[in-house]
């Protein structure tokens, strides 16, 4: 059994993920890319007390150095919220 792993000896990162529908057929790709950027797991913010609907919003993030080399960029996929939800993201400072 061949044990794969993030490098090592049989990496998966630039190799190829992908997804088949309940019939077998291939129905999304997508390639393992290698992050150089910190992972930022989300949850409630302590002490929040606005809309209930915003009490189990979790996601995951990740904060890289943007392709110009000044400045991040934050990807990810947030849950939890509605579809329409608007709002806003930053970084503290302290």
């Amino acid at each position: 059994m061949v044990e794969f792993s993030l490098g090592g000896d049989y990496p998966v990162s630039g190799r190829v993920v992908v997804i088949h529908d309940a019939s077998g057929n291939r129905a999304a790709c997508g390639p393992l890319v290698s992050t150089a950027g910190e992972i930022v797991s989300l949850a409630s913010y302590p002490g929040y007390s606005g809309a209930a609907e915003y009490l189990n919003v979790t996601g995951t993030l990740v904060v890289s150095e943007n392709e110009e080399g000044f400045g991040v960029t934050i990807t990810g996929t947030v849950g939890g919220l509605e579809s329409n939800a608007q709002g806003g993201i930053h970084i503290h400072v302290g």
